[in-house]
Formats: C-alpha cells, structure tokens, sequence
C-alpha cells in the first residue's frame, strides 16, 4: 500500500476521528441514560469502542499501512494512553461539577491532536524500505 501524503493522512483521520466520535458519543450516551453507567465508565466503555472502530479504519484508510502485530501492539499503547487522558479528563468534569455531556465535548476536543501525533509518528510510521545489497558477481 502506498502511504498517502500528511494532508490526506490528517484528513482522513480527522474524518475518521468524527465517525468514531459520533460512535462514542452514542455508546457513552446510551451507557448514561439506559444503564446507569456512571459518565467516566461510559466514556471508558465508549472510548474502547470507538478505538476498535478508529483503528480498522485508519488501519485500511487513513495511513493504509494494513495489520500487523508491531502495528496492533503500537496502537494499543497509544490507546491505552488516550484511555487514560479521556477518563482523566471525564473524572475531572464530573468532579467539578460539570453536566456529563461536556465532559464527553472535552473528551472529545482533548484527544484527536495528540492521537494523530503518536499515531502518525509511531503507530503508522513509514518504515525504511529494506536494502537491496547486490549479489555478488561470479566471472
């Protein structure tokens, strides 16, 4: 596959990151009103959701880099990093007393920028083409 330009990857995963978004946001939402989950648990809940989404597409789409197990295990420590700033973020909303649907906008609004930056340089980052050494020549 062939990387797609930093305008195009930011593009796509900023169109990714709205689909996601809206993913989270139903998943949270529905968590909160129909489960009486508490708004940090729904936003974690929500986040892991969304992040199984985000990383299939940006995967195939946004860097076109496909699957494998260096790429999963990356995207799974920068994951596990925005998990914790989103319920870092959710807890420090609720504790000031703010309704819970703001804290999903902060949430929201807090993440995508350092997520595209560790992802872009880390978790898809292009990788060297390997060295064709010339063989060496018989005669």
């Amino acid at each position: 596959m062939t990387r797609p330009g930093l305008f195009t990857r930011m593009l796509r995963f900023g169109l990714t990151g709205l689909f996601v978004t809206g993913v989270h946001f139903v998943v949270a939402i529905a968590l909160v009103e129909f489960a009486g989950a508490s708004p940090p648990l729904a936003n974690g809940v929500a986040f892991t959701v969304a992040t199984i989404v985000a990383f299939l597409i940006n995967s195939l789409w946004s860097f076109r880099t496909g699957f494998d197990a260096g790429t999963l295990l990356r995207y799974v420590c920068v994951a596990c990093l925005g998990l914790g700033v989103t319920v870092a973020v959710a807890t420090l909303m609720e504790r000031l007393g703010v309704h819970y649907i703001l804290g999903i906008v902060a949430v929201t609004l807090s993440n995508p920028p350092l997520m595209f930056v560790l992802h872009n340089r880390w978790t898809f980052r292009q990788r060297p083409a390997p060295l064709n050494c010339p063989q060496g020549s018989s005669g």
